[in-house]
């Protein structure tokens, strides 16, 4: 696991591409984010990110994760552009 260690409030774009990531749950607190890159990794559930409701850009292209999923995270966040 990784640990945001910067000023969670202060944080608006953040790039995690490419570092075989497999859990997203400790992002929830990132609540400034508007900008997130999880492309790349092995990412294989996204509901916490339903939290990050500053979100704009939601990259997450080449991780394992079903169609239905990303249409899920849609609904939820009907504001957010994500690339899949």
């Amino acid at each position: 696991p990784f640990e945001i260690t910067a000023s969670k409030e202060s944080i608006r774009k953040l790039n995690l591409s490419g570092n075989q990531i497999r859990d997203v749950l400790s992002l929830y607190a990132l609540v400034s984010l508007e900008e997130l890159d999880l492309s790349g990794n092995q990412i294989e559930a996204v509901a916490s990110l339903r939290k990050l409701t500053s979100l704009k850009k939601l990259i997450l292209t080449g991780n394992p994760l079903p169609d239905e999923t990303i249409n899920e995270l849609r609904g939820f966040m009907p504001e957010c552009e994500i690339i899949f």
